[in-house]
């Protein structure tokens, strides 16, 4: 069995370690950098930060499924101390909202983890640090139940700073929590923001056509063009924009898993662009999200837009 307060204290505590570990390899002025396709680099961050995680959480949890985004492993073997499976206790995880008991425990082999180690990678490389991202997610039954997003950087008067950031929860509890500290052992409740819906959209920076940033363009009040998956999710989560609009098929489920465990806690949705969900299976080799991705916590007013977008792709 898994229980989820120990996955999640393992899981924030590998996403700070990313955390330095994508700050170091910064540090060093030798990224690494190689090139899996057009405008997809890896660099030697994504690669020793999937392989500690991945090395962490088979400690922990032999059987459970690990699916991540990269293919090649660190031979480099990066010291930190012990993650600890106790963290958090239990109680913070125990009653949803509304005061009702949440499921603690999971079969392991119901269970797959999906991993992006540094999510914006083609960020990374071109210095936009405040787009970087850790992201885990954790999937039960083909569907996100758990989800950690880790922010390395902020920024802050136009300069980058690295001030790492980890938000995590359980979709079921309905709420979110995050960490400033490696060692925190009481989290901070994150709250849902209360706003209406303004029509700002975020979308890619990079890799978008004239064309469907123009789309964009047409249904919102004001965009934000800013890289990674997990950083659009992050502006959905802190209320500052509304939409996370993706149109394109280069996505994977490793992006996306641990954003749709927490923007479904909120009462949010993780769709297509056909307003059909995606299925976690890790029995089935096709990863990418092939039908785009729409991101809101205005679940109302989706089935209007899908109106829209469905002729997207």
């Amino acid at each position: 069995m898994l229980k989820i307060h120990e996955f999640l204290s393992v899981a924030s505590q590998l996403a700070f370690n990313a955390a330095q570990i994508i700050q170091a390899t910064k540090l060093s002025n030798n990224l690494h950098k190689q090139m899996k396709g057009v405008d997809d680099p890896v660099t030697q961050a994504d690669i020793q930060a999937q392989t500690h995680i991945l090395k962490v959480l088979r400690t922990y949890w032999p059987t459970l499924r690990i699916i991540g985004e990269e293919d090649q492993e660190s031979q480099t073997d990066i010291q930190f101390q012990p993650s600890k499976l106790d963290l958090y206790n239990q109680k913070y995880f125990e009653k949803n909202k509304n005061g009702e008991d949440v499921n603690l425990e999971y079969e392991l082999k119901d269970l797959c983890c999906w991993v992006d180690p540094l999510d914006g990678t083609l960020s990374f490389v071109q210095d936009e640090m405040d787009a970087v991202t850790t992201l885990i997610g954790l999937s039960y039954k083909n569907k996100p139940v758990a989800g950690v997003i880790g922010q390395p950087y902020h920024k802050i008067n136009g300069q980058f700073e690295f001030k790492p950031l980890v938000f995590f929860g359980h979709t079921p509890q309905q709420r979110i929590f995050y960490s400033t500290a490696l060692d925190q052992s009481e989290p901070n409740e994150f709250q849902k923001p209360q706003k209406e819906d303004k029509k700002i959209f975020a979308t890619q920076k990079n890799r978008i056509s004239e064309q469907n940033l123009n789309r964009t363009q047409q249904l919102a009040s004001q965009v934000i063009q800013i890289g990674g998956a997990g950083k659009k999710t992050l502006l959905i989560l802190q209320g500052e924009a509304d939409y996370y609009l993706y149109i394109g098929k280069n996505q994977s489920l490793w992006d996306i898993c641990a954003s749709e465990a927490l923007v479904n806690g909120f009462g949010g949705q993780v769709v297509n662009l056909q307003g059909g969900n995606y299925i976690y299976d890790p029995d089935v080799q096709a990863t990418k999200c092939e039908g785009g991705c729409l991101v809101t916590l205005h679940s109302q007013n989706l089935p209007a837009l899908i109106e829209i977008t469905k002729a997207y792709l």
